[in-house]
């Protein structure tokens, strides 16, 4: 930092230049203000109901004390001056005050826009208490790693199974409707039945008609069946082709039976699909 030498013998030359040289060498600590930004509070400052105490800020890097009083919407910098007579009889400005207050016009900047500056104890302790760099990029690179895992969900088209009511479906979640009373069946591009994404399919019952019936041998000795006139016929071998008196049995079309539908459901426990909608 620049230094000026004032203890010296024989008159010391105080002259302007002197001075000129003392403000230039302190007007270089501005550049200190850039630390914390352009503009923030810098201390003081202080918001007690509907006023702000006195205090420091810093507007476009320019440290300033803050006048305080009735808390309004925006700050300006003011400047007064104060004259002085010089030797030749002129009044001229030499002093120039800046300060920051409340108010509106050119350059205005919003009050609430201003970010409090830390001091230095505070920031460090707030450093102790934050994580490692390392440990920042371990657990960035995790939530990189869930979001792959998750994005069947995130972006659509994923589904789970949920046990619980449907009242307790989780906020962000919705029941898949078009899946009510369905199973999933896996895709399958070799095969007409299950070659197409959404494809509905199948049936919980089925009726075999005369076609899906198993093939009865011609030898059915000891095979009980209802003749044309109610009572038990029992089949031997030799009238088991047709006995004259009887109806081919292979042809009869009125074999005991009431066509009931097959179920074809296997065990089954009842539960919701649901996927992930946001909010």
């Amino acid at each position: 930092m620049n230094n000026i030498d004032f203890q010296q013998t024989g008159g010391f030359p105080l002259e302007t230049d002197t001075l000129n040289f003392m403000q230039t060498s302190y007007a270089s600590l501005q550049s200190i203000t850039a630390l914390g930004g352009s503009n923030y509070i810098l201390s003081g400052c202080i918001t007690s109901g509907s006023t702000v105490t006195d205090g420091y800020v810093v507007l476009g890097g320019e440290l300033l004390p803050f006048r305080g009083g009735l808390l309004q919407s925006n700050i300006v910098i003011r400047e007064d001056t104060q004259a002085r007579p010089f030797e030749n009889g002129q009044n001229r400005n030499v002093f120039f005050t800046r300060y920051a207050q409340f108010g509106t016009g050119t350059g205005a900047v919003v009050w609430a826009s201003l970010p409090r500056l830390m001091d230095l104890q505070t920031v460090t302790t707030e450093i102790a208490n934050k994580a490692l760099t390392v440990d920042l990029t371990a657990l960035r690179n995790e939530v990189e790693t869930l979001k792959k895992i998750a994005a069947p969900f995130s972006l659509g088209g994923g589904m789970v199974l949920f046990k619980k009511p449907f009242v307790e479906i989780p906020v962000g979640w919705s029941e898949v409707k078009e899946w009510r009373g369905r199973l999933p069946m896996g895709w399958n591009p070799d095969d007409f039945n299950f070659n197409t994404v959404g494809l509905n399919g199948g049936a919980k019952t089925h009726t075999l008609n005369e076609s899906q019936l198993p093939i009865l041998s011609n030898n059915r000795a000891g095979l009980q069946r209802q003749s044309n006139w109610g009572e038990s016929v029992t089949i031997s071998k030799v009238d088991s082709i047709n006995s004259g008196t009887e109806p081919d049995l292979i042809n009869h079309v009125g074999w005991p039976g009431s066509a009931a539908e097959i179920n074809h459901l296997n065990p089954y426990r009842i539960v919701m699909f649901i996927e992930y909608t946001g909010g």
